[in-house]
């Protein structure tokens, strides 16, 4: 299992040494959930995290960027969604 690393004046996100191809936004939503390991979010909590730091929701969907991103974190085995809400789970491979 690997860690994420954020750089955050690139926008850019590395699993181990790969870069994960992760947009501007889905960035953010990745930002505001690794600022706060183990707290679950709504979707409201995460735009009230964005629009605090840098976001003006016009023209795109938060929602959309959710979906999108955990379908690119999917394939290294990181969950954003739970029946909760939102966090960050690492899922433990087994080989």
């Amino acid at each position: 299992m690997g860690l994420l690393t954020l750089d955050k004046s690139n926008y850019s996100v590395y699993k181990g040494q790969q870069l994960l191809d992760i947009d501007q936004n889905e960035f953010g939503v990745l930002w505001v959930l690794s600022s706060h390991p183990g707290h679950i979010f709504s979707e409201e909590d995460i735009a009230l995290e964005l629009v605090d730091e840098y976001y003006d929701f016009k023209g795109f969907s938060l929602k959309q960027i959710i979906n999108n991103l955990q379908q690119k974190l999917s394939f290294q085995n990181i969950q954003l969604m739970n029946k909760d809400g939102f966090k960050i789970e690492f899922q433990q491979v087994f080989r």
